[in-house]
């Protein structure tokens, strides 16, 4: 990596990637250095953490939500065993399910402002979920952790290739300052030599 660039990403992580964080409302700056500190904790503190978040996740959709409760309770979602307690007896809920529950989304539960996402539907019919700011934070603070893990580090530039295309200004603003590159790859461009 060329100096300028080095220097760039280091600038980048120390200000502009808490300073897009505070213009999102999110913390995933925050978040990727708890991600970071947790890898040096001991393998029991790390599993006793995953099962607790597990239990209160389970809790938490069983005491506060309008739509799985109401489908694990119907015949066809008898749940299936596992060896975890709090996962014993859940069905797999499938995209069938969600669909057909569609009107029961956002979860009231759900606090503050709610960030609508969109699969592209590769795979059949695109479907629409929904993220809390904080959900969407740990969900950037995880795939930077991850690719960290093979070198990046968030202000490094990076190619990103989607179905979706990148209409919003504001994600193409963020795509500059992360210095991403966005390629559409759909029907229109299967030429593979248009994304080189």
């Amino acid at each position: 990596m060329s100096g300028s660039s080095s220097l760039y990403t280091s600038l980048f992580q120390r200000l502009g990637f808490p300073l897009l964080d505070r213009l999102n409302g999110t913390r995933i700056s925050r978040r990727l250095e708890e991600l970071e500190k947790s890898e040096t904790l001991p393998v029991d503190e790390i599993l006793g953490r995953q099962h607790r978040d597990v239990e209160r996740t389970v809790a938490d959709a069983r005491a506060r939500s309008g739509f799985y409760p109401k489908l694990w309770e119907t015949e066809r979602h008898r749940g299936i065993p596992s060896l975890h307690p709090a996962l014993d007896g859940l069905p797999v809920v499938t995209k069938e399910d969600l669909l057909a529950g569609a009107s029961s989304f956002p979860e009231p539960s759900f606090r503050g402002r709610v960030i609508t996402c969109r699969t592209s539907g590769s795979t059949g019919a695109p479907m629409t979920f929904y993220r809390s700011v904080e959900q969407e934070s740990w969900f950037w603070a995880l795939r930077f952790r991850m690719w960290g893990w093979g070198g990046y580090r968030p202000g490094d530039p990076y190619l990103t290739i989607n179905l979706n295309t990148r209409d919003d200004w504001r994600k193409r603003i963020q795509d500059v300052l992360f210095r991403c590159t966005y390629l559409t790859f759909n029907s229109e461009n299967q030429d593979s030599g248009v994304i080189v």
